[in-house]
């Protein structure tokens, strides 16, 4: 899935110091979180589509983290992690743009859990 390799080179390519920077690329976490039952379902084609998109991405020049598909993914997990503003970012968006119940709302741990 493209919005899988989108978050994890834009969160390893992220420089919030550029007039560019756009925090609404959390919605990429909250969207995978909230496709976690079809990705559940269909997981060795879930797999493989992230992979051959993170592979695609890697061929383009701003997209390019210089590494591997899972060490990408573990150094943008650990960097969601780490980084408590990508929190704040993410309940901003899900605030403004969710039309959940709150009961149904996906918050940024079980995002992050998710996306682990």
């Amino acid at each position: 899935m493209a919005c899988f390799s989108a978050l994890t080179w834009r969160v390893l390519k992220r420089d919030r110091r550029d007039k560019n920077d756009d925090p609404g690329m959390i919605r990429h976490l909250h969207d995978l979180s909230a496709l976690s039952a079809v990705i559940d379902n269909e997981k060795d084609l879930f797999i493989s589509t992230a992979i051959s998109s993170f592979d695609e991405d890697q061929k383009t020049g701003n997209r390019d983290t210089g590494k591997g598909f899972s060490e990408s993914l573990n150094e943008a997990l650990k960097t969601l992690k780490d980084d408590k503003l990508y929190e704040e970012e993410y309940s901003q968006f899900v605030d403004a743009m969710s039309y959940a119940d709150e009961e149904d709302m996906i918050d940024f741990k079980g995002a992050l859990a998710n996306f682990a």
